[in-house]
């Protein structure tokens, strides 16, 4: 082969490389970085249904990726979310009810603040009381903060030697709102496991000490009273507090009986006066005195020489007058003419007699 044709074909492939190495150079175009799509914020939802007035636990809530139609129905309320930890929500009241997989956001919680403590919820010149109640003695444990009940004592009552032995039932405390359940200030919701439901109680100062004598002499009940009722008694109570009354308490009527002398029997509580016990369980009871019966004394025939004269009768003096009825436990001295004692013994907080 001619040199002239060698060197014609070395130059034609010099010429079509550097023609593809032009066309590369000219026409290549940067490999471009894939997309990187942002990660949706991640917001604190409800886990399951909560209901405005409960206490929410952190258990009840769950964070998850925020959705698209969230994202642009809350752009402009992103500073109203709460931080997507479960422990934002501890020790928070729910304002609003909440459907599970819902949003939280500020505004559907209550202030953030402590529960008022207990003095700050009584009226002036009432008193807290606890007491420890079996769950078939308080409607099932469903009563709740706020509600008006009766307070009844269920005792067996020992009407004295030789007379029968009765069981018998009485309003102690009528119309008495609850301030507080199992023994906290905050307002749980949950399912209730234990076999009694304690319960703080608002009353005057005399109610206050007689459900305190009350507790060892029998087994306690609540009754609730019916809505209308507690809607009259709220009313009431609400402009007690608007007022800043004292004395008597909304949670007995002015119907007279029992409750004519109310305020006599506060005012001497408070003042020292007069102290809780036997007597008034009876009065409530309305337990009649059993009556003594006539001492017959002593005889003692005297003779004078062999005259008879007018025997001489000795009597005890304080043989002719009724003992008082004294409804009272046992324990108590050999004077007592009526016992109370707990008509189960296994009642909560009751002492056996």
């Amino acid at each position: 082969m001619r040199a002239s044709t060698i060197f014609a074909l070395c130059l034609a492939l010099l010429v079509g490389l550097a023609a593809a190495v032009v066309n590369r150079v000219v026409n290549h175009k940067p490999a471009q970085a894939p997309e990187v799509k942002a990660a949706p914020p991640q917001v604190l939802v409800a886990g399951r249904n909560i209901f405005a007035g409960d206490l929410i636990q952190p258990n009840w809530v769950k964070v998850r990726p925020m959705r698209p139609d969230e994202e642009a129905s809350l752009g402009k309320q992103k500073d109203l979310l709460l931080p997507p930890v479960a422990e934002a929500v501890y020790l928070r009241v729910a304002l609003a009810n909440m459907r599970a997989d819902e949003p939280i956001l500020k505004d559907h919680l209550q202030e953030f603040a402590k529960p008022d403590a207990l003095s700050k919820r009584l009226l002036p010149n009432a008193r807290a009381v606890s007491v420890a109640v079996a769950k078939d003695r308080c409607a099932g444990g469903l009563i709740q903060v706020g509600e008006w009940v009766d307070v009844l004592l269920t005792s067996v009552i020992d009407h004295g030697e030789g007379s029968p032995v009765s069981t018998q039932t009485a309003v102690i405390c009528p119309k008495v709102r609850v301030l507080a359940k199992r023994n906290q200030l905050w307002p749980v919701f949950q399912p209730i496991n234990e076999e009694d439901v304690q319960f703080t109680l608002e009353l005057n100062p005399y109610r206050a000490s007689l459900m305190e004598f009350a507790k060892t002499k029998g087994a306690l009940s609540l009754v609730p009273v019916s809505s209308m009722e507690q809607s009259r008694l709220e009313t009431r109570r609400k402009e007690m507090v608007d007022q800043g009354a004292t004395g008597r308490l909304v949670s007995l009527t002015k119907d007279g009986g029992e409750d004519s002398d109310e305020d006599r029997r506060v005012s001497k509580v408070v003042a020292g006066e007069s102290p809780v016990g036997q007597d008034d369980l009876a009065r409530i009871f309305a337990l009649k005195p059993i009556p003594v019966e006539k001492d017959p004394g002593l005889t003692i025939q005297q003779i004078n020489g062999t005259t008879s004269v007018k025997p001489a009768l000795f009597q005890a003096v304080s043989s002719t007058r009724e003992v008082p009825s004294r409804g009272v436990s046992a324990g108590l001295g050999s004077g007592a003419d009526f016992r109370f004692r707990s008509p189960d013994a296994s009642a909560p907080g009751k002492s056996k007699r």
